[in-house]
């Protein structure tokens, strides 16, 4: 393709895969007028940092979880040196928890492997064109677990505490800045070694958030705390999914109402 047109960055640690999915994206590129352009981390840092023309970031996480740390960590990095370029993950897992793990890291997209090799590439349009998108069948199974903690909470609280539970977003100092180091996925020992406690008491903070948000682990506790606080906290993990269920449908009604994409590639099916 010719140089100087926009560039989508493919970013993976394996040459090999970043060459797969160039190869299969291209007609797609070309269509949206794109240069796809591969890189490792550092390399696309680099090029961020150069003020490269890059309008999409596509990172390929293969079939590691988005919540490991070195992967939060590139994500951060990334949306540090990009602004608003949407960034994109390419999973090999499509599990609802990786679904949630990706809201909260402020991902704006999550293509697993395994969906439909047309409907992807319309996803990558959707994005580049504004919008988002996430497997929406995962999403619905998030907002069912979030609807079950809640109901069970409700149901095994003493009848004062279901009174004040709208209220349950209050919270002391040390818990919003707990929360907030969590929203970025960092374990008790970076958090202890940040505010200036110990572990112990990090985890005794971390027990008590989950409880007061209705959280069943620290992946739901993080999608929340990325949402900020809001008088109703109990209805802050199906809210954060809603916008985001909402252009996933979208563009799954309207590929199933449209003529496919044709891809002349041999990965495409």
């Amino acid at each position: 393709m010719p140089v100087g047109k926009p560039q989508v960055a493919i970013i993976d640690s394996k040459s090999l895969r970043r060459a797969s999915l160039i190869s299969f994206f291209q007609q797609w590129a070309h269509s949206e007028e794109l240069m796809l352009t591969p890189f490792d981390v550092v390399e696309a840092c680099e090029a961020l940092q150069a003020q490269a023309d890059i309008r999409m970031l596509i990172v390929n996480v293969g079939g590691c979880s988005i919540a490991e740390p070195e992967n939060l960590q590139t994500f951060m990095m990334l949306r540090g040196q990009s602004g608003g370029v949407p960034l994109i993950i390419i999973s090999d897992r499509d599990d609802p928890q990786e679904i949630a793990a990706a809201v909260a890291a402020e991902i704006t997209g999550f293509v697993p492997t395994g969906m439909d090799a047309n409907l992807a590439c319309k996803a990558l349009s959707f994005i580049l064109h504004g919008g988002s998108y996430f497997p929406q069948a995962a999403i619905r199974q998030l907002q069912r677990q979030s609807a079950q903690n809640r109901s069970q909470e409700e149901t095994h609280a003493p009848k004062s505490d279901q009174n004040g539970h709208r209220m349950k977003s209050k919270l002391t100092g040390r818990e919003g800045e707990v929360l907030e180091r969590v929203r970025f996925g960092d374990s008790n020992k970076m958090i202890a070694r940040e505010l200036g406690m110990t572990e112990a008491t990090v985890k005794v903070y971390v027990g008590q958030l989950m409880r007061k948000f209705g959280a069943t682990n620290r992946t739901q506790l993080a999608l929340v705390g990325n949402q900020g606080f809001a008088p109703d906290c109990t209805g802050l993990i199906d809210a954060s999914l809603t916008e985001e269920c909402t252009n996933s449908t979208e563009l799954e009604k309207k590929e199933r109402n449209e003529p496919m994409l044709r891809l002349d590639n041999t990965l495409s099916r």
